[in-house]
């Protein structure tokens, strides 16, 4: 379960608030980009701020900029065209399940019906709007879709596990408990950045 905040504001001007609005530039402002060969068009500024977000959707602007050797004015400006670019897509807070109630998570893999394919996709914009739902990824491989949940009990899963089984697109649902979920952005000290998340495996 996610709840969308911005990046924490530097209290020495307003500005330095990351404010999403209509209009945002498509891209960023700022020292002149340095193009690489990446899957984006982002260059190394950008890079390191989508970095320090991913690690702390908190971070002020007043720290990113002085993490970029930027101005706070150029940041916000660069955050604000990541956010208009769909780059930064939202600011998440990573929140304890299990004090909200929903001690219980698991992973249910669905498998649609032969006819029901071609619009799987339908499938999944359905269920990622079910209340217990925290994420639903489309797969290749023997099964369609793996369903993300968090539930209050053992029956609350039951009786989603039993609603998914009785939608006309599924053929099958069956439930994992998930013991421990461990999210990397919180293990990620030993890195320096995109760069080797897309180089390394280690």
């Amino acid at each position: 379960m996610t709840s969308e905040v911005s990046p924490v504001p530097d209290r020495t001007t307003q500005d330095d608030h990351v404010r999403p609005a209509p209009g945002v530039p498509s891209a960023p402002v700022g020292p002149p980009r340095r193009r690489r060969k990446r899957s984006s068009a982002l260059d190394d500024v950008d890079e390191r701020l989508v970095w320090e977000l991913v690690r702390d959707a908190r971070t002020s602007i007043s720290r990113l900029a002085a993490r970029t050797g930027l101005a706070p004015s150029t940041v916000h400006a660069r955050v604000r065209a990541l956010v208009g670019a769909g780059v930064l897509r939202s600011f998440h807070a990573h929140v304890d399940l299990e004090a909200l109630g929903l001690p219980l998570q698991a992973m249910i893999n669905v498998r649609l019906r032969e006819d029901a394919r071609a619009d799987g996709r339908g499938f999944g914009v359905r269920v990622v709007r079910r209340a217990p739902v925290l994420h639903v990824y489309q797969l290749g491989g023997p099964d369609d879709y793996l369903v993300h949940v968090a539930c209050a009990s053992p029956g609350h899963l039951r009786d989603l596990v039993e609603d998914l089984t009785a939608d006309p697109a599924v053929s099958s649902a069956s439930a994992s408990i998930v013991y421990e979920h461990l999210v990397a952005a919180e293990h990620m000290d030993h890195l320096d950045g995109l760069e080797q998340m897309r180089t390394s495996i280690a």
